[in-house]
């Protein structure tokens, strides 16, 4: 999946997923950002984002498409609260660590 072209919903639901798998990625993004002021400097490291980015949400859209849809409708349905969709995030958390070990 294209992150660069994901709906807002879909990045606000898969954000947890996506901050968990893509720390690497996004610090060495952060430090060339910090260490060079010319925007061409960290492309690559921008691309890399955005790669992990989509495979997270490729695993959510595909082998968890279920849940991961019930749980943008109940973010839509809860005024984007995470704290009011704790029961089915961890579904979705389930489905998404036995996606990724395949």
């Amino acid at each position: 999946m294209d992150a660069s072209t994901a709906a807002s919903e879909m990045l606000w639901a898969g954000s947890k997923f996506i901050g968990a798998d893509c720390a690497g990625p996004n610090k060495a993004f952060y430090m060339c950002k910090q260490s060079s002021a010319d925007p061409s400097a960290c492309l690559s490291q921008g691309q890399a984002v955005t790669r992990c980015a989509g495979t997270a949400l490729a695993t959510l859209s595909g082998s968890c498409s279920a849940g991961f849809q019930a749980y943008r409708q109940c973010l839509e349905g809860n005024r984007r609260q995470f704290s009011a969709c704790r029961d089915v995030q961890e579904q979705l958390q389930k489905c998404y660590d036995e996606a990724k070990k395949l």
